[in-house]
């Protein structure tokens, strides 16, 4: 047993002495730590760390906002029925998808998505989507409001694509087992039309900096 195992299963038993507090958190935040459960961990103590250590926001600031945008409220969205290679669907132009994102998102049908603000950050330098080997992760930084869905990220694709600001867009969204991917949308020049992809969370490489990340 290492040093650290008897404070380690102390902790965990604080933990579920007060697991109501837990409650405070929605079914599919709760349903995203019981299938990520050590990307959870990962977020958490990195929370704790930082709290500990007394670092500031700005030290380890890595987004810049940059402008809010307000999608509609959509009672049915299907995705393979809106993201379409080769295709312009609904002033959304799509050249091509990526083998992840056919498989786990483009089954989504997602219904009753409700009117929501979104918000636009720059990556204000190199980052992985959690905290690993130093880098703090996109996603702490976010608070929480991270999770979005596939019929917000179409909207938004229509709105720069209408505006042609065809910057690289990074959205966080759960497949329907609950599993949380991080979906890129780059706009393809040569192919006039959005290049989208799917990759996990816990991938190690780092997005460049000037990536511009979604939350609510």
């Amino acid at each position: 047993m290492s040093e650290q195992q008897p404070q380690v299963s102390k902790m965990t038993g604080a933990l579920v002495e007060h697991q109501r507090g837990f409650e405070v958190m929605s079914t599919d935040e709760r349903q995203w730590v019981i299938t990520n459960t050590i990307a959870a961990i990962a977020i958490i103590a990195d929370a704790i760390k930082t709290r500990v250590t007394g670092a500031t926001v700005e030290a380890k600031k890595l987004l810049e906002f940059i402008f809010a945008f307000t999608t509609v409220a959509v009672k049915k969205f299907v995705a393979k029925d809106n993201f379409v290679e080769g295709k312009t669907t609904n002033d959304v132009s799509i050249a091509w998808l990526e083998d992840n994102f056919k498989k786990y998102l483009l089954p989504k049908i997602e219904t009753d998505v409700g009117k929501t603000k979104l918000k636009v950050h720059k990556l204000l330098s190199p980052a992985t989507d959690l905290p690993q080997e130093g880098n703090p992760g996109i996603i702490p930084e976010l608070n929480g409001w991270h999770r979005t869905m596939l019929a917000h990220l179409f909207q938004l694709l229509a709105h720069k694509q209408q505006k042609e600001d065809y910057s690289w867009i990074i959205s966080y969204i759960c497949d329907d087992e609950g599993t949380l991917w991080a979906v890129s949308a780059g706009w393809s020049t040569d192919s006039v039309g959005w290049n989208v992809r799917a990759r996990s969370v816990e991938c190690p490489y780092k997005w460049h900096a000037a990536r511009q990340v979604v939350s609510r």
